[in-house]
């Protein structure tokens, strides 16, 4: 999830919400061309696991330790 979001391992909360911010922008399929939509809602998806797995503290260490199980 840290490669989704762009982010090293040590990012701090705030970081996660601003790439979080900056990349739902640039995926979310209300906001791309109609022929990238399907595309755009895949990579939306995966930014928005991301993020709720590493902004709730508890997810975040369970994902640190063991993976995304």
């Amino acid at each position: 999830y840290y490669a989704v979001l762009n982010l090293p391992k040590t990012c701090t909360p705030l970081e996660i919400k601003k790439s979080y911010q900056k990349l739902a922008l640039t995926f979310h399929p209300d906001k791309t061309s109609p022929s990238l939509t399907d595309q755009a809602q895949v990579e939306f998806e995966k930014v928005k696991r991301a993020h709720a797995v590493l902004s709730d503290v508890a997810s975040r260490k369970a994902y640190d330790a063991f993976g995304d199980k």
